[in-house]
């Protein structure tokens, strides 16, 4: 590995070593792997029909500036349903694998 690549992994934000899992698509540890991986935390997400409602109320009363809308509408557009872990993926996997799949192998 040349200096240049060593540099840009050392100036990221750090990640603590508890973050750090076994890939999700082959269970190899992502250690073993290379120096680069995938962590993803995936979340289920639900539209809130009260805030859209909202929206599209006060989109309609600002001359259709939907900026205007949600910025006055005091509902949000949509709610966390659930949250998942993150799961660690190696590069290998995360070219080769479908997310899904990798994400409820978990």
């Amino acid at each position: 590995m040349t200096d240049a690549a060593k540099n840009i992994v050392k100036d990221l934000p750090a990640i603590s070593e508890d973050r750090i899992k076994p890939c999700s698509g082959c269970g190899k540890h992502v250690v073993e792997t290379g120096i680069t991986f995938w962590l993803v935390k995936i979340s289920r997400a639900g539209l809130d029909r009260q805030g859209l409602n909202e929206r599209v109320g006060l989109t309609m009363m600002m001359g259709g500036s939907s900026a205007l809308g949600s910025m006055f509408a005091a509902s949000p557009a949509a709610r966390e349903v659930d949250n998942m872990d993150e799961i660690c993926v190696c590069e290998g996997c995360a070219m080769s694998m479908p997310l899904a799949v990798l994400a409820l192998s978990e």
